[in-house]
C-alpha cells in the first residue's frame, strides 16, 4: 500500500458485475438487519483490497459467508493457488460510532448462497484520492 496524506494505492480483486450486484443485495439486507441494533453504514467499493502483490496462476476464488471484525462487516475471500492461499476481505459495512459490530443472524437464503465460487473477476491497481476511487491496469482473470 502506497499512501500519502491525500491518496492511497492498493491492489484489488474486483468481482464480476453480476457478483457485485449479488453482493450489493446481500449488503443491503444485512445492513437493514444491523440497523435495528446499531447505526451502520455501507462501505464501497465492494473490492477485496491488499497491499500485497497479487500473483497470477490462480486456481480458485471463493467468497464466504459474511463475518464481522470489531466495527466492520466483510465477505471473506480466498484466492487459491497450487501451493498456497491468499486470504482477503471485501469490507461492506461499518458502525457509525466505531463501536463493536453487533452480532447478527443471517436469513437462510443468504446462508444457502455461500460459499460462492468465482470463475471470472479482475485484478487491478486502485487509487483512493479525495474520497473517490479509480482503477487502472486491470486484467480479467478466468479460472477454468
Amino acid at each position: 500500500m502506497k499512501c500519502s496524506t491525500l491518496s492511497c494505492t492498493m491492489n484489488a480483486i474486483i468481482p464480476h458485475k453480476d457478483t457485485l450486484f449479488f453482493l450489493a443485495g446481500i449488503q443491503r439486507n444485512i445492513i437493514s438487519i444491523l440497523n435495528r441494533k446499531a447505526n451502520v453504514f455501507p462501505l464501497y467499493p465492494l473490492f477485496a483490497m491488499t497491499d500485497q502483490d497479487i500473483p497470477g496462476g490462480m486456481t480458485g476464488c471463493t467468497i464466504g459467508l459474511p463475518e464481522t471484525e470489531w466495527n466492520k462487516a466483510y465477505f471473506p475471500v480466498e484466492i487459491e493457488y497450487d501451493d498456497h492461499c491468499l486470504k482477503l476481505s471485501i469490507f461492506f459495512a461499518r458502525t457509525v460510532d466505531g463501536k463493536e459490530m453487533p452480532e447478527f443472524d443471517l436469513p437462510q437464503e443468504i446462508k444457502n448462497a455461500f460459499p460462492k465460487k468465482e470463475r471470472i473477476f479482475r485484478t487491478a491497481n486502485a487509487i483512493f484520492e479525495n474520497n473517490t476511487w479509480q482503477i487502472y491496469d486491470d486484467r480479467w482473470i478466468k479460472i477454468i
